[in-house]
């Protein structure tokens, strides 16, 4: 009787560890990735993130998490800022701007600092399209205007979103351009022009954007995303006019 309890305990003991070591395994690489995509940022440091879209807008960051330093606004080099992020969704989807590296590119955005480690996570949680990655603190530099003493950037860690290779793709008619979510991003260019005194800084968040193209679908009236009517809609409309006057006369009004 012993000897036949112990054989078929050894058994059990073999599938519990055939069993158990792949989850383990499996586990530990997607863990493994989460910690790639978006890594620890050092304690000793300050930490910032660098916004090029949604997060321009002071209303759409303080969503994530209201404590964090105020949005300064930045140029940054080599980087582009293009619609690139195919943003998958349980009802009505999208195409979100993203960056893809550029050694001659620039683009105009903001910086601001998070005040500890669940900031950080988040904002990873929010820009779940993206891997958060570490930006060289000398291809950013503070944008002020010309009545303005000139400011030195503060030191720390910079972070910025770049889309997941699995979610880069160009607009489609399943993942269109949304005016919802241009409305966001340069209502947020315009906030910080107004606030900082830079003239043309919501020009060049569009100058300095690639792939503005159709299928570019109007939801402010229905939005696919959770916003109520832009109350910067005709300023932003004059913005799309002057420089995408093409694309304009195309966007659609969704239905």
């Amino acid at each position: 009787m012993i000897s036949v309890f112990n054989h078929s305990f050894c058994i059990y003991f073999l599938l519990i560890l055939i069993l158990t070591f792949p989850k383990l395994s499996i586990q530990r690489t997607i863990n493994e990735n989460e910690l790639e995509c978006n890594p620890k940022g050092d304690s000793q440091k300050d930490q910032y993130i660098v916004g090029y879209g949604s997060l321009i807008k002071t209303f759409s960051k303080n969503r994530t998490y209201k404590n964090t330093g105020e949005n300064m606004p930045v140029l940054i080099n080599g980087y582009s800022r293009v619609w690139n992020c195919k943003g998958v969704s349980a009802s009505l989807s999208t195409t979100y701007l993203g960056i893809v590296p550029k050694q001659n590119g620039t683009l105009n955005g903001v910086v601001f600092k998070i005040p500890n480690s669940n900031a950080l996570e988040a904002y990873d949680e929010r820009e779940l399209f993206y891997c958060r990655e570490e930006v060289d603190r000398d291809k950013i530099s503070l944008l002020v205007s010309s009545s303005q003493t000139p400011a030195n950037l503060p030191s720390g860690q910079f972070w910025i979103y770049v889309t997941k290779p699995q979610y880069t793709a160009f607009p489609t008619s399943e993942f269109p351009i949304v005016q919802s979510y241009v409305d966001t991003f340069l209502s947020g260019c315009l906030e910080m022009q107004g606030k900082h005194s830079l003239e043309n800084f919501a020009d060049d968040c569009i100058k300095t954007t690639e792939g503005w193209t159709n299928p570019w679908i109007n939801d402010r009236i229905f939005p696919r995303r959770p916003f109520v009517y832009e109350p910067d809609a005709g300023k932003i409309d004059k913005l799309i006019s002057k420089h995408l006057p093409k694309h304009f006369k195309t966007i659609k009004v969704e239905k």
